[in-house]
């Protein structure tokens, strides 16, 4: 019922409006998230347990130190040491999954990038796409701490235009997870990743190459950037750039060479630009 200024009321249907998790699964950010993209991990869909998410027990474990993020939910999050900080999921343990409602742009094969954190490794995770296993195991390698985080690649997931629903279901825990990076990976060539917020990672040249090769990048605006080449199993196997650079167009050649000075064996690599928040990845070939 309402009532105007002079006191005449008028009534209308009733609305039920249903909120909380008998709402059943949506993303938790309203609209789902778009692939290629990234999936903040803590931002699983809402709809409670076992329609957005399975955890092993009912209680965050990370509700403490102020870290009040979804604290009701079983879930467990906790503060992130990552170099964008925000929330992780952690004390994950086998059988548990996290739901996202996605939208994928094109149909095809996409690459993962994920950052995760774990003291002694061991632990193992796959992908559904609406109930269908898409990526196969993915290990994830011993980091040194749980908040010491690095970088797990996998290629050829096939992945369905459309809205779906993508889980996250943990084979063998004791790992943290941040986020997920899908991405298609072009060929060779100069091409350019569809930028985000003006920022651009180009195909290195030659590729394949030996013995060496100049990776160009392009910064819209003065940016603290590291600019990293991992291996197959996501170990960083050097750093070429690591510093605050001015917006324009950038080049940096590698020689094959790790850290240490040695030379790598041949083989695929993966070179990761991070700008800020942002970051963008390209694969290169090392042939001997």
């Amino acid at each position: 019922m309402a009532v105007d200024n002079d006191f005449n009321t008028t009534v209308s249907e009733v609305v039920n409006i249903t909120v909380g998790d008998s709402c059943g699964q949506s993303p938790y950010l309203i609209t789902p998230v778009p692939i290629p993209g990234i999936i903040e991990a803590e931002n699983y869909d809402l709809g409670g347990a076992g329609i957005a998410y399975l955890d092993n027990d009912p209680v965050n474990q990370g509700n403490t130190s102020g870290n009040n993020f979804r604290p009701n939910e079983g879930v467990d999050t906790e503060f992130c040491q990552d170099v964008d900080g925000g929330h992780n999921v952690g004390w994950t343990g086998a059988g548990e999954w996290l739901a996202y409602r996605v939208d994928i742009a094109g149909s095809g094969n996409y690459s993962l990038i994920a950052r995760t954190a774990s003291e002694s490794g061991g632990g193992s995770f796959y992908l559904t796409l609406d109930g269908v296993d898409v990526s196969g195991p993915i290990s994830v390698p011993a980091s040194g701490g749980w908040q010491a985080w690095t970088s797990v690649f996998k290629d050829n997931i096939p992945l369905t235009a459309g809205s779906h629903t993508l889980r996250v279901v943990v084979i063998a825990g004791g790992f943290n997870l941040n986020k997920l990076t899908l991405y298609t990976v072009s060929g060779s060539g100069d091409d350019e990743i569809p930028p985000a917020g003006g920022f651009a990672l180009y195909q290195n040249y030659p590729n394949p190459f030996n013995p060496e090769t100049v990776i160009s990048y392009q910064l819209s605006v003065v940016s603290d950037v590291e600019l990293s080449i991992y291996d197959l199993l996501g170990k960083k196997v050097h750093t070429l750039v690591n510093e605050r650079r001015p917006a324009g167009r950038h080049e940096v050649r590698w020689d094959g060479r790790d850290a240490s000075g040695q030379t790598v064996g041949a083989g695929v690599y993966y070179y990761q630009l991070r700008a800020g928040t942002i970051q963008q990845v390209r694969k290169m070939i090392l042939m001997k």
